[in-house]
């Protein structure tokens, strides 16, 4: 259960079958398993819904949507607005030969807006998840 928690703030994805492998630094995975106990706390979220996040097959609800903005949020890795803060989520990649394209992507899904700061982190992890080149791993 630890590692789909973890998967769900990265946000990452499979594209066309090319998408390439990075895991997540060791110094990172319990900061990131905090954050993701903390967050199924405050946002209400179950254990089935959790299952569904790691699929990617989950409803659009708000407290998928709270749960994705605190994660994202708590570890840093996301923004107050609902953005990822490019600058942390490149040195999870640090010199993968497809970073630049990595970048690319924060930067077009970082122009997403929602109706709330919660609808935006959703829509941003959303575009992020379907366009990533990368997807990260435990």
């Amino acid at each position: 259960m630890y590692s789909i928690l973890c998967l769900v703030l990265l946000s990452t994805a499979m594209v066309y079958g090319k998408t390439s492998y990075v895991s997540v630094p060791q110094d990172e995975v319990q900061n990131l398993l905090n954050w993701s106990m903390q967050c199924m706390a405050t946002s209400g979220i179950d254990s089935e819904t959790m299952q569904r996040l790691f699929t990617w097959k989950f409803d659009n609800t708000e407290t998928v949507r709270k749960f994705i903005y605190c994660f994202a949020t708590s570890s840093g890795y996301g923004d107050k607005n609902g953005h990822f803060v490019k600058e942390k989520m490149m040195k999870l990649v640090a010199d993968h030969k497809r970073r630049n394209e990595y970048g690319d992507v924060i930067d077009e899904c970082n122009k997403s807006n929602g109706s709330d700061k919660y609808d935006t982190m959703y829509k941003t992890a959303v575009c992020f998840y379907k366009n990533s080149p990368i997807l990260l791993k435990l």
